[in-house]
């Protein structure tokens, strides 16, 4: 699945950043296969926690972590990673993101 300059392959969990195959961990491929499945949609950190961390009692930090580890590998991209304050993250085609066009910092970076 291409999302702007990258591609994303869910069955082999390989995530490619202009042809070069860029390593994530396996929490972190978690967290942008649940936001790619939002389709642009918020999703909150308690669907995060219960999808990414089913069985298991984490806390926030460890997402805020996890995004960290995304955008970097991404690069210019990160900013597609949007936290949206008191309600969770989502993931925005590069033309709706603001933040990018402002130069704004993003949460996390």
């Amino acid at each position: 699945m291409k999302v702007s300059s990258f591609d994303v392959n869910l069955s082999t969990r390989e995530i490619q950043v202009r042809g070069t195959s860029v390593p994530v961990g396996s929490r972190a491929f978690d967290i942008l296969a649940v936001l790619m499945a939002a389709h642009g949609q918020v999703v909150s950190i308690e669907d995060i926690l219960r999808k990414v961390w089913p069985d298991t009692v984490v806390e926030e930090s460890n997402i805020r972590v996890q995004v960290c580890a995304l955008r970097k590998a991404l690069g210019e991209d990160r900013r597609l990673i949007q936290n949206i304050p008191g309600r969770g993250y989502r993931l925005t085609p590069k033309s709706e993101t603001p933040a990018a066009r402002a130069g704004i910092p993003l949460l996390g970076e």
